[in-house]
């Protein structure tokens, strides 16, 4: 049988509540030419049960059931994306989403291009999305993804790479730092190739629960939460539903970034009004009057050895 063109993996660990709702929404895309490999870290008993469920009712879909390894089972990730032949490598965590239409989004959008993400819209605690600006076509948005600092605009979720780009980058997948994201420790090996070409996707096309905010949760809650946006997604009215939520999320975050942005203006203006003050003060004290001479002096000196330098 010959390869997909797109390979998706889902790693998993021990979400076999989430896991079947997850591999279904990857099933469900308008482009069928897709294989699933769900690469297993240490899983339960109950997730290794609800693997193996999913490949005998898809052949799209098979299950590498490793050992744990010490962060995010990162290397089953690079031998599997070194082995496949497919020309598109594809993400979705084993608690997250697709729309139908994600991966044909993504493969419309990367053409020309080496990496592509959704917008970036997750899913807050309290079941409303919020929007992380970013824009990996300026080059600005990808500097400011190579800061060490915990910050990161892009999820697992959703981002489609050529495997074409990965075999060209330094390392690929490997065992992140402790302290670090593994996702991001990732992506940055992408943002620090003079070759690399990156794109954000105007639409968000994936519904990404937060994982963070949802680890509490207590047995039960987070399918009941996931299998509440399954069947919101299968009704007809709910894309344009999402589109408007969409829209509020955008329009809240522009707000918000313009406040922060007016506050730091304010800050820094008040800042250059009292460096002002302060230096006018120290000009017009004594001290500096009686200084006037040596700071000449030293100003023709600085003169005379820009001069000599020039010669």
């Amino acid at each position: 049988m010959s390869s997909p063109t797109t390979t998706v993996v889902v790693p998993t660990h021990r979400h076999h509540e989430t896991l079947a709702f997850a591999v279904r929404s990857i099933l469900g895309q308008t482009v069928a030419d897709l294989g699933v490999v769900i690469i297993g870290d240490g899983v339960t008993d109950a997730v290794r049960s609800e693997a193996h469920r999913l490949c005998a009712l898809d052949a799209r879909v098979t299950f590498e059931d490793h050992p744990k390894s010490p962060r995010r089972g990162e290397l089953h990730r690079d031998r599997l994306i070194r082995a496949s032949t497919s020309e598109y490598v594809a993400y979705c965590c084993d608690d997250d989403l697709w729309f139908p239409d994600h991966l044909e989004t993504m493969l419309e959008g990367i053409r020309g291009h080496d990496f592509i993400h959704p917008l970036p819209v997750l899913i807050a605690s309290d079941g409303m999305p919020f929007f992380m600006p970013s824009d990996l076509r300026r080059p600005e948005s990808v500097r400011w993804h190579l800061s060490d600092d915990s910050r990161n605009t892009i999820s697992l979720t959703g981002v489609v790479h050529t495997r074409d780009a990965y075999l060209r980058l330094p390392h690929g997948w490997r065992e992140t730092p402790e302290g670090r994201w593994t996702d991001h420790y990732m992506w940055q090996q992408f943002f620090e190739q003079d070759w690399f070409a990156g794109v954000t996707s105007s639409r968000a096309t994936t519904l990404k629960l937060m994982a963070e905010v949802r680890d509490d949760l207590p047995t039960g809650a987070r399918r009941a939460e996931i299998e509440q946006w399954w069947d919101r997604l299968g009704d007809p009215s709910f894309p344009a539903t999402w589109e408007a939520m969409v829209r509020a999320a955008l329009w809240t975050s522009a707000v918000s970034h313009n406040v922060v942005a007016t506050i730091w203006e304010d800050e820094i203006t008040a800042l250059r009004r009292q460096l002002a003050c302060e230096r006018a003060a120290v000009r017009g004290s004594r001290s500096w009057r009686v200084t006037a001479p040596l700071r000449a002096i030293g100003r023709v000196g600085r003169s005379a050895a820009a001069t000599l330098q020039r010669r």
